[in-house]
């Protein structure tokens, strides 16, 4: 179903994306982005049921307009992030032609918004495979920064029982008992308070990498299966 547009530019870009392999029914209007943001446009990976992209559109850029119109794209685009896609600026192209009637804004790494060349407009194919290499590069940072914070505490944990075992060398030299079977229990509790969250979050990140080889692997074959069936991807 065609969404309701509220102008003429918006209805157009529709075809647009349409018209550049987009599915109809991966396109979606004015969705939430967030807690307080609503694009134009949102793009989903219908193999996933995940936003793989964001478009705002604007009519025109005037001088007195720009600040605010790069500062809101700004704010989408940090938020689109989070998520782990992509947002662009879109605007009548000012040198237009029958393909291309658009021109297209992205904010780089240095928070700059920038022009982006006709020829780098995504396809839908290629945002969907980014957005599976997205997912997996954050696993791949989730898991390190466990892994780094588990053998902080596992140091942490040496230290302490190290200092115990110091301690409870002097103290039997001096008949003092210092640690007994009810200490040794206490600390044993307390080790595995401390080493079962690292576990499971270890688990799930080890079940989100499984999901991603499996997505990866699905995406694979279809595209193997498209081109020796002759298929053309959309450019």
């Amino acid at each position: 179903m065609t969404p309701n547009f509220h102008s003429e530019i918006e209805e157009q870009f529709y075809a647009y994306l349409v018209k550049r392999g987009y599915p109809r029914d991966s396109i979606a209007f004015e969705v939430r982005l967030g807690d307080r943001h609503r694009p134009d446009f949102a793009v989903t990976d219908l193999s996933r049921d995940q936003r793989i992209a964001y478009f705002e559109i604007k009519a025109q850029i005037t001088p007195s307009s720009q600040k605010r119109i790069f500062d809101q794209i700004r704010d989408y685009s940090a938020a689109a992030k989070a998520v782990g896609a992509p947002c662009f600026l879109v605007t009548p192209a000012k040198s237009p032609t029958f393909e291309e009637p658009f021109d297209f804004y992205y904010v780089d790494r240095d928070d700059s918004v920038q022009q982006l060349a006709k020829e780098l407009f995504p396809s839908y194919p290629s945002l969907a495979s980014n957005s599976v290499a997205t997912k997996k590069e954050q696993i791949e940072t989730d898991t390190k920064e466990t892994k780094d914070h588990f053998q902080m505490a596992c140091w942490i944990l040496a230290g302490i029982v190290l200092i115990l075992a110091i301690a409870d060398f002097f103290c039997d030299q001096k008949a003092i008992e210092l640690v007994d079977a009810t200490r040794l229990t206490l600390l044993g509790i307390g080790v595995a308070l401390v080493v079962i969250p690292f576990a499971q979050k270890f688990k799930i990140l080890g079940v989100e990498y499984e999901r991603y080889l499996r997505e990866s692997r699905t995406k694979t074959k279809s595209e193997q299966d498209a081109s020796s069936n002759g298929g053309q991807r959309p450019s």
